[in-house]
């Protein structure tokens, strides 16, 4: 149940209990009402027929003066008679009024009323005392008269006395009703508080424990234990465990991740307080240097490095704390258990909120020895090999132009066979040393604005005695473009693009240049009819000694280095290079240099003036 809804009960049931009591106490109340308000009926009732009486008493007394009394005082004693017979009747109606519903003797007593009336109107209007003058007939005739009034008194004893019954009861009746009224009251504020201190407790304990279900897993999952059991139920809170245990698990499996890609990364990594101290590191450390964790763990960083690097790298963690936002680099020797030294390029990163030094040591012990042995190697090339190689090609081209008649055939084939392989491997080794330089960025570039076509015919006639040997024809149409470039090292592309357009084209094909202009670039594409370069090929085909076999599998004859050395060149001025390719349909190699205007070349030549 949702704790909305709980909330919601914990108010509905307190609020209803009320209602209820509330509802009996205005029943208690209307009760007590009803009995006073029966109370001012009876004691209206009862002052009702006493007036009544009151009136009989005095008609009573009228008509015994009329016994007494002589002919000429008789008017005013029938004028008050009848005023008080008036009266009388008048009060019989309130009490009638005032009984309501409840005619339990009155109308016996009003019936004894109009009796006594008409008695004494009958004695008023008789001609009693006109003819009789006899005292004995007026007192018996009066006799009568006094006979209604004792009925009349007789019905109205019957009716005080039942009266007097239920006034006599309504003391009583009070006194439970406040008895009641005490007691309800009492029982519902002892109810009322039990039911909403049980509801609120009930609630409050479920709600608490909950919650502390929550609080014990959010301990175990920072201290790295089990979780709890799920909560059940489909209230909020076991939604938030739910997530909890979804967060936790996810958390568990990133920081598993995080643990396994920290100890088995390649790298040392780890972690220095304020002062360098290691407070936490890898298994990389422990494997390399020797150095295990318990003594490391603690120790200052500078206490593994070389003896001479110790104070840099002090120096270089405090620089690293002056200016946080700049990651810089250190170059650093760690001395291993074995008596051995490794090199190391140290990356740290201050983190202030933290306190925390976070350092990575990337292993450059093997890259240097490998870019030493390839500077032994580039050395070698220089000047053990191209030295000999060069001398012994000017020798054997010196040999075979003074004596070339002399020579017998063999001789002269194993001799031209020995210059060509030769001058191959010069050429070679230029190739590989000036790729060097190029990548190196240790070979100048000399920039200027040039016509696009002086670089093409430079490079159609360098390469135009291969073409007439094959019978290949060179097709371009000339342009006015004007690039921006050093014109000896493009020509070396264009004639490294052309001489593998011819080699890989059939006899009597053709060879076409072509070049356009696009935003702000000049780009020039050389296009053969040869067999096409096979889509697999075509990624590394700029990569070093990669070599294309064409469709039938033959493999032309080459460095591998002209075109990586047609990237360099092109990257070195800010160009880019390519290629488009079909199988047996032929392929485009294109390479693209940044234009130059009009006004820009005309600069160039008042420069050159």
């Amino acid at each position: 149940m949702k704790l909305s809804r709980q909330g919601q009960i914990l108010i509905v049931i307190p609020l209803v209990f009320q209602l209820a009591f509330i509802t009996v106490l205005f029943g208690i109340l209307a009760k007590e009402e009803a009995a006073v308000n029966e109370l001012f009926r009876i004691a209206a009732m009862r002052s009702s027929a006493y007036r009544v009486l009151g009136y009989s008493t005095t008609c009573l007394a009228k008509a015994g003066e009329l016994t007494v009394l002589t002919e000429s005082r008789n008017d005013s004693v029938r004028e008050s008679l009848e005023k008080n017979e008036k009266g009388g009747l008048k009060m019989v109606q309130q009490l009638k009024k005032a009984a309501g519903a409840d005619h339990e003797g009155i109308n016996e007593f009003e019936a004894d009323y109009r009796k006594f009336v008409d008695e004494i109107n009958s004695l008023s209007n008789s001609t009693l005392f006109s003819e009789w003058g006899d005292n004995q007939k007026k007192l018996q005739a009066f006799s009568s008269v006094r006979i209604r009034f004792k009925n009349l008194i007789r019905s109205s004893n019957a009716i005080f006395q039942l009266r007097s019954d239920r006034v006599g009861k309504l003391p009583l009746d009070r006194s439970r009703v406040n008895a009641d009224l005490n007691a309800w009251i009492l029982t519902g504020l002892l109810l009322s508080i039990v039911i909403a201190a049980g509801v609120t407790i009930g609630f409050s304990i479920n709600f608490v424990r909950r919650i502390r279900h929550l609080k014990r897993n959010s301990h175990r999952l920072a201290e790295g234990q089990d979780l709890l059991p799920s909560l059940r139920g489909s209230d909020e809170l076991a939604e938030l465990d739910s997530v909890f245990y979804r967060v936790a698990t996810i958390f568990r499996d990133s920081f598993a991740r995080e643990k396994e890609m920290f100890d088995n990364a390649a790298d040392i990594i780890c972690c220095l307080n304020e002062k360098g101290k290691i407070e936490r590191i890898n298994g990389r450390f422990e494997e390399t240097l020797g150095h295990e964790e318990s003594v490391t763990i603690g120790s200052e960083i500078s206490e593994f490095a070389h003896e001479g690097d110790r104070e840099k790298i002090a120096e270089f963690l405090q620089d690293v704390r002056l200016a946080p936002d700049q990651n810089g680099q250190l170059e650093i020797r760690l001395d291993a258990t074995d008596g051995t030294t490794r090199e190391y390029v140290l990356s740290v990163r201050w983190e202030s909120s933290r306190s925390t030094h976070y350092c990575v040591f990337h292993d450059t012990t093997e890259r240097k020895r490998m870019e030493q042995a390839k500077q032994d190697f580039v050395a070698m090339l220089s000047h053990d090999l191209r030295s000999p190689l060069t001398a012994l090609s000017i020798t054997l081209d010196v040999t075979l132009n003074e004596s070339f008649e002399k020579l017998p055939d063999q001789c002269r084939e194993v001799l031209n066979l020995a210059s060509r392989n030769t001058t191959r491997l010069v050429n070679l080794i230029n190739e590989f040393l000036d790729l060097e330089k190029l990548e190196a960025g240790e070979m100048e570039v000399a920039l200027s604005v040039i016509p696009l076509t002086n670089i093409v015919n430079t490079s159609i006639e360098a390469i135009q005695a291969l073409a007439n040997q094959k019978g290949i024809t060179i097709e371009y149409r000339p342009s006015d473009a004007l690039v921006i470039a050093d014109e000896q090292r493009m020509n070396r592309v264009l004639i490294n693009y052309l001489s593998n357009a011819i080699d890989v084209s059939e006899k009597g094909s053709s060879v076409s240049i072509r070049a356009k202009e696009t935003d702000g670039f000049t780009e020039v594409e050389v296009t053969d009819e040869g067999p096409g370069i096979p889509v697999e090929h075509m990624e590394r085909l700029f990569d070093r000694y990669k070599q294309v076999r064409d469709h039938a599998n033959k493999k032309h004859q080459g460095s591998g280095l002209g075109l990586t050395i047609c990237k360099a060149i092109v990257e070195a001025h800010g160009g880019s290079v390519g290629v488009h390719s079909k199988v047996d349909v032929g392929s485009t190699f294109w390479f693209r240099i940044k234009s130059a205007d009009k006004t820009h070349a005309l600069f160039e030549k008042r420069n050159h003036r």
